[in-house]
């Protein structure tokens, strides 16, 4: 198994653990079933970023923000790329929509990446009803997002 894979491998496996007993809004689907769509979606991304870091990042993404994993820990277990990308990636959930927004669309390339995964599971996961504001802040985000991708020439659009 080539070390890339096998640091994919581990950030699974760390998540899986870390997240262990979290569940979805309808308080019944685990948590990691988010890890693993967001995970399978960035799979199937066109895209011409570093795949292995990124995946990485995608099971990582959300450990700082819902269990009690510091980013000293990612950074001496998974080492600063990844680190300072699952840093990058946790946000306040009190940011106004115009944060929001800001946030995203200030991240680098591969953060970018994680969080259009991240957006297009959480808006279709039908584990709960989202109001028209939760899904309405994420595709606004989705499209600036993509916008500056298809810019930046890291996602190629097709028809």
């Amino acid at each position: 198994m080539p070390l890339s894979d096998m640091l994919e491998e581990k950030a699974k496996k760390f998540a899986e653990k870390a997240h262990n007993g979290q569940t979805r809004w309808d308080g019944v689907t685990p948590y990691f079933n988010h890890l693993q769509d967001v995970n399978k979606l960035l799979k199937s991304f066109k895209f011409t970023m570093n795949n292995d870091l990124i995946l990485t990042v995608g099971w990582l993404h959300d450990i700082i923000e819902d269990t009690d994993i510091t980013i000293d820990e990612i950074t001496k277990i998974f080492g600063e790329d990844v680190a300072y990308l699952v840093n990058e990636m946790t946000h306040k959930e009190d940011q106004s929509d115009e944060e929001y927004i800001r946030y995203v669309t200030n991240m680098t390339s591969d953060c970018m990446l994680v969080k259009m995964a991240d957006i297009l599971t959480n808006i279709g996961d039908t584990t709960s009803k989202k109001s028209n504001h939760f899904v309405a802040k994420r595709l606004t985000a989705l499209v600036a997002i993509t916008a500056i991708l298809a810019q930046r020439g890291v996602l190629k659009l097709e028809y």
